[in-house]
């Protein structure tokens, strides 16, 4: 699952991590230790314990799991992936408005523009600011062209719902039963 990276990227994503959740710093601290050793298998088995603990907090294991796919990306610089991870950490404490400020200045390219982009509707989602979500997944449904593009209109319609836009929730399941047959069969828009 982790890919073996610079040690630099390592070392940001243990410390951010850190910050999160004091609680595995100790786990970290061994990390940094196999990684200044060169040992990156062993930093990536504790990480990927971290990851998979049932005793992990579960948003922290998101974060672990979306910097490692932004590392893995490796489509923008340090200084990006590290913006990226501070609004991360953002969503985890709560701080809806300094993540999205974080993502909106962000210089994003490629696969990480639309990891960013996903963010930040569901910190738009998060801050109940729902037709800024709806713009997001919008613009992202027009962008993309992969597996993903089912699950932006998926998104507008749960908000569409939430704030009881009828009309609108119609439009989006028309829309998905014509162009994602199998992905309304799935049992996905209840």
């Amino acid at each position: 699952m982790f890919k073996k990276i610079v040690s630099v990227q390592i070392l940001l994503l243990v410390f951010l991590l850190s910050i999160a959740h004091n609680a595995q710093i100790s786990d970290f601290i061994r990390v940094i230790g196999y990684v200044e050793d060169g040992e990156i298998e062993m930093a990536e088995n504790i990480l990927n314990e971290i990851v998979t603990d049932e005793g992990s907090d579960a948003e922290l294991v998101y974060i672990a799991l979306e910097m490692d796919e932004a590392i893995g990306i490796g489509s923008c610089d340090f200084e990006c992936i590290y913006i990226y991870g501070k609004a991360l950490l953002g969503m985890y404490r709560g701080s809806y408005d300094e993540a999205i400020e974080l993502i909106k200045e962000g210089d994003f390219e490629g696969r990480l523009r639309f990891k960013a982009m996903e963010t930040l509707g569901v910190l738009y989602q998060k801050s109940e600011r729902w037709e800024e979500a709806i713009e997001v997944y919008e613009e992202l449904y027009k962008m993309s062209d992969d597996e993903r593009k089912p699950w932006y209109l998926y998104y507008q319609y749960q908000i569409y719902t939430i704030i009881g836009d009828d009309k609108r929730v119609g439009e989006v399941i028309k829309k998905l039963e014509k162009e994602y047959p199998l992905f309304m069969e799935a049992g996905l828009k209840d």
